[in-house]
């Protein structure tokens, strides 16, 4: 394994998607 594997990122990039909505949406229903 040598440098970033394209697929990789976008995995990476796709999980952190998930976890930001999961956490925006924690946001908007323990602020409101």
């Amino acid at each position: 394994m040598s440098g970033l594997d394209p697929h990789n990122c976008d995995v990476l990039l796709l999980y952190a998607c998930i976890i930001a909505s999961f956490v925006g949406s924690f946001i908007v229903i323990y602020m409101a």
